[in-house]
């Protein structure tokens, strides 16, 4: 910033072209390893000038603002929650780790339905390997969930969703949710075009809120409600996500962020 900010007033009238003879002096492979990591963007006026930069990287947000017959003057933002970490809910081992894929699906739908009161819809976790399963102390479980989720989104491959057959008679019920759907997870609420701050934000001004989740790619936030029990890391997923995430005390229901531990995750090859 105090570089670019010093060339800003000694020469109001920089123009494009010089911004970009300046630039392809940066040497290219540099440059390359740079952009994989972080995006750099900026701002002109209608007259040419530059308005501001902002870098942003995998840990935080540097905005520089440049205003004409004023020092320029930057802000850093470090963005909210742990990165690439999710609060999940307690699940059960399946008993048959042996089985196939198959049968163990149809041992945590049957599990579900058997738990008319508790259970609404149950999320399984596919446990085939060390190096590409997302480990749950090495082993396939099941998750029998009870709150109310607005939206399903994607997640890893070896995670599944299934709703309670006790709401396969519904009319119009799409066909698809009466199997179980692969890569996919349910939320609580959903929302899209927000920033990390915005998420974080939302989920403390939500009374019943306990855990956000944003992803920093399509900037999407998850609320949920939930009392989770666990941290899993998933930095040696593939594809490598980026997401952030962050939890809430709710001393209401008793639950406090400090009592959730960190358990399995992926193990990385």
């Amino acid at each position: 910033c105090t570089h670019i900010g010093s060339e800003r007033h000694a020469s109001e009238t920089a123009k494009t072209s010089e911004t970009a003879e300046t630039a392809e002096t940066v040497d290219t492979a540099e440059t390359a390893e740079i952009a994989e990591t972080a995006t750099l963007i900026s701002s002109m006026s209608s007259t040419g000038s530059l308005e501001w930069i902002s870098l942003h990287t995998d840990d935080e947000w540097i905005h520089c603002i440049f205003s004409p017959g004023r020092p320029s003057h930057y802000l850093i933002l470090k963005l909210e929650g742990e990165k690439n970490v999710l609060y999940v809910e307690g699940a059960s081992p399946i008993q048959n780790q042996d089985a196939d894929l198959k049968t163990q699906l149809s041992e945590c739908s049957k599990a579900c339905d058997k738990d008319t009161r508790k259970c609404n819809w149950w999320t399984f976790s596919y446990h085939q390997d060390r190096t590409n399963s997302r480990n749950h102390d090495d082993q396939s479980e099941c998750g029998l969930r009870a709150y109310e989720n607005c939206c399903l989104i994607e997640t890893n491959n070896d995670q599944w969703y299934g709703i309670a057959s006790k709401y396969f008679s519904i009319p119009g019920l799409p066909l698809k949710l009466k199997q179980p759907m692969q890569g996919k997870t349910a939320v609580w609420k959903l929302f899209k075009n927000v920033s990390n701050f915005k998420c974080y934000e939302m989920c403390q001004n939500d009374s019943d809120c306990t855990t956000w989740t944003w992803e920093s790619d399509q900037h999407k936030c998850s609320l949920n409600n939930y009392k989770p029990t666990r941290k899993i890391p998933i930095e040696y997923a593939s594809p490598t996500p980026n997401l952030y995430s962050g939890c809430k005390d709710r001393p209401d229901i008793g639950f406090y962020c400090n009592d959730v531990k960190t358990v399995g995750g992926y193990q990385g090859l």
